[in-house]
C-alpha cells in the first residue's frame, strides 16, 4: 500500500513508494549484474573524496578501473528513446576530447599549426624539437585520465538510475557517505584544525575542508550533501501536512508532533551538512548552495504555491530566509563578503588573461593539462604577484584554454540541455520526484560554481556530482506512463517507448568498447604513475618549501638514474630536474665544490631534457641560465635563456623575487627587450613586494640606482613611502620620488 493515501487534484504526492522499500538497502527487483554494478558505482563515489579529494593522477587511474568494469554490466532494459541523446552525447564528448588530445600531441601534421614556442625553444637549446600543438604532449595524455573518469562516473550514475530502485539506492548511499564526511570534517575542525588526514594543513587552516585541500571544493561538496538531506526532509514533512494547508502551525506540528525516525534522521543529516558548509567560509559555496536548496524546495513544493502569486511569495521568502541565515549563522561568510566583496578582482583579471589565451589558440587550445604553465605568459600585471595560478577558476574557460573553444562550447551547450532535462523531469515526474529535484538543486549549485571556480575538476567532488546528475537525468525521462495518465506537468507529454533490442545491443557494445579503451589507458599509465609517485611527491615538497627527510635522498637515486637513462618524456622528467637543482643548492651550502659541480652537470642535462619535452616553464629557463652562468659564464647582451624566462613568466611572484637579483645586475648590458622586462618587473615588485624592491635598491650601485629610482614614479605613493621607510631603517641614504628626505 502507498504510504500517502491522498492524491489531490493538480498534483501528485511527493512520496508514493512503500516504506518497506525505503527500509531495505538492497532492492530485490534488479538483475544481479545491475545491482552489483550499482554497488560498485556507489562505493567509488563514496570513497573518491577520501584521499585528499583524489587530486593525484594515481587515484584518478585507480577509480577509473572499477567504473570501467561496471559500465558494461548495467541492464539497459529500461532505456527509452528519451535517454538515447544523453548517452550518445556523453560518448561523443569523450571521443571528441580523445581526438583533440591526439591532434594536440601528434607532431608533423601539415594541416595543424604547432605552437611557435617549440621553434623558439629549439633555437635556444641548439637542437630541433618535434613541434606539436600541445606544449607538453606527455602531460596532455596523462591529464586525459581526469575527464575520462568524470565521463565514466556520469555514464555509470545514469545507467544505474535507469532502474528506480537502483537510483534510490545510489542517492541514499551517497547521502550517507556525504554525512560521514561532514561528521569527520566537523570533528577534525574542532579537535585538530591544523591536520588534514594526519598531515600538516598548509592552507585554509581556519576553514573546514573535510578531506579536501581547498575550502571552495569542500563547500560545494557539503552543499550538495546538504541538498540531498534537505530534500529528504521536505519529502517527510510534506507527507505529514495537509495538502491544502500552508499554515506555519501545521508545519510546526508536523515537526514537533511525534516526528517519525526518518524525519528526525533527515533533519539531523541536513543540519550536520549545513554546519560543515558554513564552517568552510566559502562565499560562492555557501550562497550557491542556498540557491540550489531553494530551487529544489520550490520544485518539490510547487503544488502548494498558487500560480504566479505563490511563486513570487516563495521566491521572496527564500531570499529573506537566505539573508537571515547568512546574518545569524554565517557571520564569517558575511564578513568575507563585506570586506572582499562577492567577486575577487584578481580573479576577474585572470579571466581576462584566460580569454587572451583562447583568442590566440581558439581551435585546438594549448594542450590538455598545460594551463598552469601557459597562463604564466599571459598573467595580467593587474593580478597581485603573490601565488601561482594553477587553475583558471572557471571550468569552461579552462576547457577552452586546453582543448579549444569548440569543445568548450559543446560542453556548455550539452550541460545546459542536461539541466533543462532535469527541470522538466522534476516538474513532470509523478513518482520519485525526489531524485530529479535533488539532482537539479545540486546540478545548479555545481554548474554555477564551475563558472567561478574549479570544484567539478576535483575528482573527489566531480565524480559524486556527475554520478548524481546522470542519475537525475535518467529518472527525468518518463517511462511507464501512457498518454491518458494524469500529470502535474505544465505541458503535455507523450508516452515513452522502449528501444528496440538491436539498439540496446549496440549501446551495450559501445559501453564494452568504452570499458576496454579505459582499461587500456589505465594499463598504459598506471605503472609510470606508480614509478613516478615518490619522486614527484619529493619534488613537490621541495618546490613548496615543505619539510622532508633530506637524509633519505639517496633512496630516490635509483628512480632518478632510471629516469635520466630514459630519454622519453614523462611525469618523472620535471621532478628529476627539480631534485637535481636542489642538490646543487644543498652541495653549495655545504661548500662541497666537487659534489656541487657534479650536480650542476647533471642538473643542466636534466633541465635541457625537460625543456625539450615541455618548453613553457619560465622557472626552468631561469634555472638553466643560472646554472650555465655558474659553470661556463654567459657573456653577451641577449641572454637567450633569461629572456625566455621573462617572456614566458613575466608576473610570477616567486620567480620574480629570484630573477630580479640577476635581472637588475645585468640591466646595463642587456638587450633593449630584456631591459624592458627588467624595468617592468622592478615596478611590479615595488607595487606588490616593497621589501624586495627596497633590497634591490639597497644592493645596487649608484649607476644602477639612477635607473631604478625614477621607475618608482610609476608606483603608488603609499608604496613609495613604505620603501623609503624600509631603506631608512637599513641606513640607505637615497631620495625617493615625491618623498621628502628626513
Amino acid at each position: 500500500m502507498s504510504s500517502v493515501a491522498r492524491t489531490p487534484a493538480g498534483g501528485m504526492p511527493l512520496r508514493d513508494h512503500d516504506r518497506s522499500t525505503l527500509a531495505s538497502w538492497i532492492p530485490d527487483d534488479l538483475p544481479r549484474s545491475h545491482l552489483v554494478a550499482t554497488c560498485v558505482t556507489a562505493a567509488v563515489v563514496a570513497l573518491c573524496p577520501l584521499p585528499f579529494g583524489s587530486v593525484d593522477a594515481y587515484w584518478t587511474l585507480v577509480w577509473t578501473i572499477p567504473l570501467a568494469l561496471a559500465l558494461p554490466a548495467f541492464s539497459l532494459r529500461r532505456l527509452r528513446a528519451g535517454h538515447l541523446p544523453v548517452v550518445l552525447s556523453a560518448l561523443g564528448l569523450a571521443l571528441a576530447a580523445a581526438a583533440a588530445v591526439w591532434l594536440q600531441t601528434k607532431p608533423g601534421l601539415s594541416w595543424v599549426e604547432p605552437n611557435p614556442l617549440w621553434a623558439m625553444a629549439g633555437k635556444a637549446l641548439g637542437r630541433s624539437l618535434p613541434a606539436t600543438v600541445s606544449l607538453d604532449p606527455a602531460q596532455s595524455w596523462a591529464a586525459f585520465g581526469r575527464p575520462l573518469l568524470l565521463v565514466l562516473a556520469f555514464l555509470c550514475g545514469f545507467s544505474a538510475s535507469l532502474e528506480r530502485s537502483a537510483a534510490r539506492l545510489l542517492f541514499r548511499a551517497i547521502a550517507y557517505a556525504g554525512l560521514g564526511y561532514a561528521v569527520y570534517g566537523l570533528a577534525t575542525h574542532l579537535l585538530d584544525p591544523n591536520s588534514l588526514l594526519g598531515t600538516e594543513k598548509i592552507a585554509y587552516v581556519e576553514d573546514l575542508t573535510g578531506t579536501f585541500v581547498n575550502r571552495n571544493t569542500a563547500a560545494t561538496f557539503f552543499g550538495s550533501v546538504m541538498i540531498l538531506w534537505w530534500v529528504r526532509t521536505l519529502v517527510e514533512l510534506d507527507t505529514r501536512v495537509p495538502r491544502s494547508s500552508a499554515s506555519l502551525r501545521d508545519w510546526g506540528a508536523a515537526v514537533l508532533d511525534a516526528p517519525p525516525r526518518a524525519l528526525v534522521l533527515s533533519a539531523f543529516g541536513w543540519f550536520l551538512a549545513f554546519a560543515a558548509l558554513l564552517l568552510t567560509r566559502s562565499r560562492a559555496g555557501v550562497l550557491l548552495s542556498l540557491g540550489g536548496l531553494a530551487l529544489a524546495s520550490l520544485v518539490l513544493l510547487r503544488h502548494r504555491l498558487s500560480a504566479r502569486a505563490g511563486l513570487v511569495t516563495g521566491l521572496a521568502g527564500t531570499l529573506l530566509l537566505g539573508a537571515l541565515v547568512l546574518e545569524i549563522f554565517a557571520g564569517a561568510v558575511a564578513g568575507r563578503i563585506g570586506t572582499q566583496g562577492l567577486v575577487d578582482q584578481g580573479r576577474l583579471s585572470a579571466f581576462g588573461s584566460a580569454l587572451a589565451i583562447i583568442k590566440d589558440h581558439a581551435l585546438l587550445g594549448t594542450g590538455l593539462g598545460t594551463f598552469p604553465d601557459v597562463f604564466q605568459a599571459y598573467r595580467s600585471g593587474e593580478i597581485n604577484t603573490a601565488g601561482t595560478w594553477d587553475r583558471a577558476h572557471s571550468t569552461p574557460l579552462e576547457i577552452a584554454v586546453e582543448l579549444g573553444a569548440p569543445i568548450a562550447l559543446a560542453v556548455v551547450l550539452l550541460w545546459a540541455a542536461g539541466l533543462w532535462r532535469l527541470l522538466r523531469g522534476a516538474l513532470q515526474r509523478r513518482r520519485d520526484t525526489i531524485i530529479p529535484a535533488s539532482a537539479l538543486g545540486l546540478g545548479v549549485l555545481g554548474s554555477l560554481h564551475a563558472l567561478v571556480d574549479f570544484s567539478p575538476q576535483v575528482p573527489g567532488y566531480g565524480v559524486m556530482w556527475l554520478a548524481l546528475l546522470g542519475g537525475g537525468i535518467a529518472q527525468s525521462v518518463r517511462s511507464d506512463e501512457g498518454p491518458g495518465a494524469p500529470s502535474s506537468a505544465p505541458w503535455p507529454s507523450r508516452p515513452r517507448k522502449g528501444l528496440a533490442r538491436p539498439v540496446r545491443a549496440l549501446l551495450r557494445a559501445s559501453f564494452a568498447l568504452a570499458a576496454i579503451g579505459s582499461a587500456a589507458y589505465v594499463a598504459s599509465r598506471l605503472p609510470a604513475e606508480i614509478e613516478a609517485g615518490p619522486v614527484v611527491s619529493l619534488a613537490d615538497r621541495m618546490v613548496g618549501g615543505l619539510d622532508f627527510d633530506r637524509s633519505a635522498l639517496a633512496r630516490y637515486e635509483p628512480h632518478i638514474r632510471r629516469a635520466e637513462a630514459d630519454e622519453t618524456c614523462g611525469p618523472l622528467r620535471a621532478a628529476v630536474a627539480v631534485i637535481r637543482t636542489y642538490q646543487v643548492q644543498q652541495a653549495a651550502a655545504a661548500n662541497d665544490a666537487a659534489r656541487a659541480l657534479d650536480y650542476v652537470r647533471a642538473a643542466l642535462r636534466d633541465l635541457r631534457q625537460k625543456l625539450g619535452c615541455a618548453p613553457h616553464d619560465g622557472l626552468s629557463w631561469f634555472t638553466l641560465f643560472t646554472l650555465e652562468a655558474s659553470l661556463r659564464g654567459r657573456a653577451g647582451t641577449d641572454f637567450p635563456f633569461l629572456l625566455l624566462s621573462y617572456r614566458l613568466a613575466p608576473n610570477e611572484g616567486q620567480l620574480m623575487r629570484m630573477r630580479s637579483q640577476i635581472g637588475t645586475a645585468v640591466l646595463r648590458v642587456a638587450s633593449p627587450e630584456l631591459q624592458g622586462f627588467v624595468r617592468e618587473e622592478f615596478v611590479r615588485l615595488a607595487r606588490d613586494d616593497t621589501r624586495t624592491a627596497a633590497g634591490l635598491i639597497a644592493g645596487a650601485g649608484e649607476p644602477l640606482r639612477a635607473i631604478l629610482l625614477p621607475l618608482l614614479e610609476q608606483v603608488p605613493l603609499d608604496k613609495r613611502m613604505e620603501i623609503a621607510r624600509q631603506l631608512e631603517e637599513e641606513g640607505v641614504d637615497v631620495t625617493i620620488p615625491d618623498i621628502a628626505p628626513k
